[in-house]
């Protein structure tokens, strides 16, 4: 596995789209443009995610195998991620998206936090 990047924010309304931003530029890097546009929609939705219920620091991380790409979203709020329906006031759509789009996805604990990740095809 092949670290693209690893990278920290602070809870303020400009994290997701610096992480948009930082995770563009590693996978442009890479040369997986072909996952950019999912890539930047799903991080961007599970930093807000992060921001919103843990206001506690994010880390991406961003890894590459031969055939997938995991991108990380680590929080450390005591809260676990619920998929829920839509609010009908343009929230709720984060884990539904990660869902629809991701060839895989899950999370899990780490310490007082939790790492949500996804994976797309390497292509």
């Amino acid at each position: 596995m092949v670290d693209l990047s690893v990278t920290t924010f602070l809870p303020a309304p400009s994290a997701p789209r610096r992480a948009r931003d930082v995770v563009a530029a590693a996978l442009r890097d890479a040369g997986l443009r072909n996952t950019e546009r999912d890539a930047v929609l799903l991080v961007s939705e599970l930093v807000t995610n992060a921001i919103r219920h843990a206001d506690s620091d994010v880390m991406i991380a961003v890894d590459q195998t031969e055939d997938r790409v995991r991108f990380s979203v680590t929080d450390f709020g005591p809260g676990w991620p619920v998929r829920q329906p839509p609010d009908g006031q343009g929230g709720g759509y984060g884990l539904q998206f990660v869902d629809a789009v991701a060839t895989n996805w899950g999370a899990y604990r780490i310490g007082d936090g939790k790492t949500v990740w996804f994976e797309l095809p390497a292509s």
